[in-house]
């Protein structure tokens, strides 16, 4: 009988338990989200790929996703 309201232990018919998706989790979001080559590496542009160490790239600001453009208007 499995009691639904207990969380402190699991009952498995042939006592094993699968970890893999548990553990794959937990190891990407252990990883970086943003790879840099050293700490203070300032990275790529998104955009257009230029070396921000070396200088800053001629892409525009920012860019709103257009679903969330009416957003901008409660800001002004």
């Amino acid at each position: 009988m499995v009691d639904e309201g207990n969380d402190d232990y699991i009952e498995t018919p042939d006592f094993t338990v699968e970890l893999d998706e548990v553990v794959i989790s937990d190891i990407l979001l252990d990883l970086p989200q943003k790879n840099l080559c050293r700490s203070d590496c300032k990275g790529l542009c998104p955009k257009c790929g230029q070396n921000l160490n070396s200088g800053k790239c001629e892409c525009e600001g920012k860019t709103v996703d257009p679903r969330l453009e009416i957003l901008k208007q409660l800001m002004d």
